[in-house]
């Protein structure tokens, strides 16, 4: 019998309750939360290709009228806009009433957006997930206080859960195949992958470990970590923290021996708001090249008096 040992929530995952005699895989090649991710950025990735519809009932008013639903910043231009809605007289095979077209405009403000309602209330709309931006609508051609319905181009809203189905984001069920098509190609391709702390655990350390050769002392903390999977070659970018009495060891590592003496080219993780490189004090750089076409860069100083080391690693 082996004894594991598991940590809950890891890797950015919620920590779920789990009955005795629950099947846990070890290492799996796809873990469920990598599909789950996957399945996501397809369904994001159909638009502009696919799209959403969505109509809405909105009084018109005077000046631009803030859209507060759950999923309003998904809204990308309204497609078409009309005053009433009317149902065919019995009998007959016209409507007694005229729809009458009305113009509107989808206008962009500010995410978290302050405002003042109708009632002298000061309020804030925020999107916490999905696109960066409040929603409002400006109506031109109809008086205020009537209802006008505004159908909508819409982003898919992505899946929360994975009991979430297509129809729940707004895809008929034939896109099943095309969705999971892409899953599959993402999955084996490889994805880029970024964690800051506290995500950066002793598996990614393992990881640039095997790449680059490098041996972390005991007690390092893994600040930033960016795995570079969906381009033509791997690359890694790791930021960590160094105890200052194992900063001695950190330095015995091969590449401050036979490495070059040069400011590093690669940076893998300067879009990262982690990478602050340039930041570090009593700074110590070191590149080399590696077998098979490796190449890999070292850095450490002092940031903020903590010392800090940061790695670069590409297969090319």
């Amino acid at each position: 019998t082996n004894t594991v040992t598991v940590k809950r929530g890891a890797r950015g995952t919620t920590g779920a309750a789990h009955l005795s005699g629950d099947l846990i895989k070890i290492a799996p090649p796809f873990p469920r939360k990598n599909v789950f991710d996957a399945v996501c950025d397809q369904i994001k990735n159909l638009y502009p290709t696919i799209f959403a519809t969505e109509t809405k009932s909105l009084t018109a008013s005077t000046g631009y009228q803030i859209l507060n639903g759950g999923t309003d910043n998904y809204l990308v231009q309204p497609l078409k806009a009309i005053s009433q809605y009317t149902d065919f007289t019995t009998g007959s095979d016209q409507t007694g009433t005229q729809f009458r077209g009305v113009s509107v405009e989808l206008v962009d403000l500010p995410n978290p957006f302050t405002y003042t309602d109708d009632g002298g209330v000061s309020r804030t709309k925020t999107y916490t997930t999905g696109p960066d931006v409040v929603h409002a609508l400006q109506f031109y051609g109809i008086d205020s206080g009537h209802t006008v319905y505004v159908t909508f181009k819409k982003k898919f809203v992505a899946p929360t859960a994975e009991s979430s189905t297509l129809t729940t984001v707004g895809l008929e069920e034939e896109y099943e195949p095309i969705i999971m098509t892409g899953v599959a190609a993402q999955l084996v391709s490889g994805k880029d992958i970024n964690l800051v702390s506290p995500y950066v655990t002793s598996r990614e350390l393992e990881i640039v470990s095997k790449r680059t050769g490098i041996i972390f002392p005991v007690g390092t903390t893994g600040l930033g970590y960016f795995f570079q999977g969906s381009g033509i070659d791997d690359a890694i970018a790791l930021k960590i923290i160094i105890p200052e009495n194992k900063k001695k060891t950190f330095l015995e590592n091969e590449i401050f021996k036979s490495g070059k003496n040069s400011k590093p080219s690669l940076q893998i993780g300067r879009s990262k708001s982690w990478w602050k490189l340039d930041d570090i004090d009593e700074r110590i750089d070191r590149t080399k090249q590696l077998p098979k076409g490796r190449y890999m860069e070292v850095s450490i100083g002092e940031e903020n008096s903590i010392c800090i080391a940061y790695i670069s690693w590409m297969s090319t």
